[in-house]
Parts: C-alpha cells; sequence; structure tokens
C-alpha cells in the first residue's frame, strides 16, 4: 500500500500544478454550467471547469496505469467531456509517458495558441524536464496491509470552483494554515479519497491546496518545483496515521477564539435553519467549500462542520472522513442524529450504478452530516440544541 500512496501523493503533487498553471493563464474561465441531474442539488448555479476534468483524468490516468487491477474503481464528480463555446471536447489522455503528442493535441484543441501553457501541461502530465522529481516515495510511508485491489476511489478534482474561477491570484503564496480563510483560492483543494469497496469504510484520503503554501505538513524531500500543501491521512483496523505535525494541531487550537465558552462550527451554505438552532451553544465561522470547511475541523479551528440539508456527495466527503478516522474524529448522519440515535462507522461510500454519472443523486449523503473531530462534547452540545 506504500507504493499506491506515494504514487497517488505525486500524481495529486503534479494536479496541485495543473490548478495553478491554468488559473495563472486565466483559463479558469473555460467553463461549462452543469444543469439537470448533473448539478448539485442545492446550489443555484454549478460549474466544471477544463481545470477539474484535466485533473480528474490525470488523476485517473496515474492510478489505473500504476495499479491495473484498479481499472474500473476510480470515480469522481466529472466526465472526460467538456463542451467550451459550443465545442464539445473529450480529455482522453493516453496511458504511456511517450505518448506526449497525444496530450498535446488533446490540449492545444482547448487553449488554442497558448502553445507555452500546453507545453508546461504536457510536462507535468508525462512528468518531463523540471516536472520528472517524485518527492514521495514509497519508503515515506509505513507498508500497512490493504490489498488495494479491495478498494476504490472517489476524486473532487477542483473543491470550490466557484472560487477557484472568481477569486484573484493576489498574493495567493503567502498563505498557510496558520488562520481561517473565509473565501478566496485557500478554499479551493484537491480531493482523492478511497473506500473499502466490502464494507464501504473510508481507508485512504489525500487533500491537497494547490494555493496555499505547507504549514501544518512537511514534504519528505525539498523542492523548488512541488510547493502545495499536501495532507494524507490512512484509516485501518491496524493502522491510523496522517501527515499532520502534532505541533501544528496545538497551535491551530491556540488560535481559536477564547472569548467564550462555546464550541465552534463551521456551516454549510445551505443550512442557515441551523444557525438559529445552535446559536446558544455554538460560535461560527465562515468558510467555503466542503474540502476546505472539512479541513477547519481536521485541523482543530472548528469543532465540527455541520450539513443539514444534503447537497455534500462521496466525492466531496472520501478524502476528508479517511483523514478525521485517523484522527480519532468520525462523520456521522445529521438526521439519523436528530431521530434521536447514531453509531459511529456508520457513513459508507459505494460505486456508483453507472460512470460516468448520468445523476448525482445516488452519490449524495442526502440526510446530510456531522463532521467532528471530538465526538462526546460535539454531540452532546447539538443534543441539546435539537432537544
Amino acid at each position: 500500500m506504500a507504493q499506491l500512496l506515494s504514487a497517488l501523493c505525486n500524481s495529486v503533487e503534479r494536479a496541485c500544478l495543473i490548478a495553478i498553471e491554468l488559473k495563472r493563464f486565466l483559463c479558469s474561465s473555460l467553463i461549462e454550467s452543469k444543469d439537470g441531474d448533473l448539478k448539485n442539488e442545492n446550489a443555484q448555479t454549478d460549474f466544471k471547469t477544463f481545470a477539474d476534468v484535466l485533473i480528474q483524468q490525470v488523476i485517473t490516468r496515474d492510478i489505473i496505469t500504476n495499479f491495473q487491477d484498479l481499472e474500473g474503481k476510480v470515480f469522481g464528480e466529472e466526465s472526460d467531456k467538456i463542451v467550451i463555446n459550443g465545442e464539445t471536447v473529450y480529455v482522453d489522455l493516453p496511458r504511456s509517458d511517450d505518448d506526449f503528442d497525444k496530450t498535446f493535441k488533446i490540449l492545444t484543441t482547448v487553449l488554442r495558441k497558448n502553445e507555452k501553457l500546453v507545453a508546461t501541461l504536457t510536462d507535468i502530465i508525462h512528468k518531463k524536464g523540471t516536472y520528472k522529481e517524485e518527492i514521495w516515495r514509497p519508503e515515506d510511508f509505513s507498508d500497512f496491509d490493504l490489498d488495494h485491489g479491495s478498494v476504490a476511489f472517489w476524486i473532487d478534482p477542483i473543491d470550490c470552483t466557484n472560487q477557484y474561477i472568481k477569486a484573484s491570484l493576489d498574493d495567493w503564496q503567502e498563505f498557510d494554515n496558520s488562520t481561517v480563510a473565509d473565501n478566496g483560492l485557500p478554499c479551493v483543494t484537491c480531493l482523492v479519497g478511497a473506500f473499502d469497496i466490502k464494507s464501504g469504510a473510508p481507508v485512504l484520503g489525500i487533500i491537497a491546496q494547490p494555493f496555499v503554501k505547507p504549514s501544518v505538513t512537511v514534504k519528505p524531500r525539498p523542492s523548488d518545483v512541488f510547493k502545495s500543501e499536501l495532507i494524507w491521512g490512512v484509516y485501518t483496523d491496524r493502522v491510523k496515521v496522517t501527515n499532520i505535525r502534532q505541533d501544528a494541531l496545538v497551535r491551530t487550537r491556540k488560535l481559536r477564539p477564547s472569548s467564550c465558552d462555546k464550541l465552534v462550527t463551521v456551516l454549510s451554505s445551505s443550512s442557515k435553519d441551523l444557525f438559529n438552532s445552535i446559536s446558544p451553544r455554538f460560535d461560527t465561522i465562515k468558510a467555503c467549500g466542503a474540502g476546505y470547511k472539512c479541513l477547519t475541523t481536521i485541523l482543530g479551528f472548528t469543532d465540527c462542520f455541520l450539513n443539514s440539508t444534503g447537497g455534500i456527495y462521496f466525492w466531496d466527503l472520501c478524502a476528508p472522513h479517511a483523514i478525521l478516522l485517523a484522527l480519532g474524529g468520525d462523520s456521522i448522519e445529521m438526521s439519523g442524529f436528530r431521530e434521536g440515535g447514531f453509531s459511529r462507522n456508520s457513513l459508507m461510500y459505494s460505486i456508483p450504478s453507472v460512470f460516468p454519472l448520468e445523476q448525482v443523486s445516488e452519490c449524495c449523503l442526502k440526510g446530510g452530516v456531522i463532521f467532528v473531530l471530538h465526538l462526546d462534547d460535539v454531540l452532546k452540545s447539538l443534543q441539546n440544541c435539537f432537544a
């Protein structure tokens, strides 16, 4: 499993570079509006960008090229198709790193005359030149016992797409995880989660922040190329581990508001009904993106992330959930809790009936979620709020 985890981390590092390069060249404006059965049920507008499609295809390609038994087990929010200015483009990347001409042609159909960007992205995808180094290696991980043939994956290539589209690049390299961003590029994440096919339990998660410099983790090797924050976690019967530094967790908890004894939460934008119910016992903070909201809880800035109305999906939660479990927390169904009962390790993930997806509703956690690090304190306070 150490080989799989190192390959995933290297792939996600490259995905971060792709997100940065496309944003830098203003290509985050290459978008398609989602509608019908592929639209987030709670979003007024839901977009996918060329970066979403390309990154998901790159990570998928990397997984199934290195681990052939995982073909057909990698799923994501997007498909390999995007319609830009009325033109349909299929991002069907070649398996071989030597076949970079095909990738160059695919990218050229979208990016037109921007040959410099096309060349850079092709080099990133095929690990050429400056982008050849792989800073994550199998020896960086304990080789825990998990048959990678028994897992499947959910990918959210660009979570918080609206901020990716509209936020400014100004000063983005200066942000770290020493505080919470209420909006902007720091809220953008790339999420890759693995779950056990038989049990549905999350077992591995990666959260990367392309536009955030490392402050709660340390790269295994120094790099002048890969400079994004990347957090991973593993949760199995015998292994519970993340690469988050313990001193970073202590530091973030000390930075929490100290004006009162209330717990701190971040709410989904669609869960406004919760605010009045929980305000006697909880302070709320603002943040954007399901992945980033989960990260505020993982890092200890908030006690929990609450979503009461659905609109959160397998690809949003699988990766953060695995990391949270590795730290001793859990994510439970909101509706079941409000009805008076819950059990740990009950939120499960599954393979979609059809992929590419024809409708997102089968992947929706419609009962809402409570994403919490220290269960006893938070759930006791929530029970009092809902009584």
